[in-house]
């Protein structure tokens, strides 16, 4: 999925495939209850090396979540960015990446 933007920005792209468990037990420690969230996380997809961004598959799409580490937080955190599908992710992280990167 991302291999075509590694390809396309090389060692520079920031952003690469994994699965590690660690992430989906953090994401669910730090989403509550009341977080959209909550218990909608089925899998990590991949993570952002330049900073705790991870991209999360969602029961119908996607999400990015910028992880904060940090138990108890309010509401609206973690932040998170909502979307329905995988093209719809590639054209966010592009552009975030050549908008704060290139």
């Amino acid at each position: 999925m991302l291999s075509t933007l590694i390809q396309k920005y090389g060692d520079d792209f920031s952003w690469e495939a994994t699965e590690l468990a660690f992430f989906l037990q953090e994401v669910n420690r730090e989403c509550g209850r009341a977080h959209p969230l909550y218990d909608r996380v089925r899998g990590v997809v991949a993570r952002c090396n330049a900073n705790d961004d991870v991209l999360f598959a969602l029961e119908g799409g996607y999400a990015i979540v910028h992880l904060t580490y940090m138990d108890n937080n309010a509401v609206r955190f973690p932040a998170f960015k909502e979307f329905s599908d995988i093209n719809a992710v590639l054209k966010h992280i592009e552009e975030q990446f050549v908008s704060e990167y290139i």
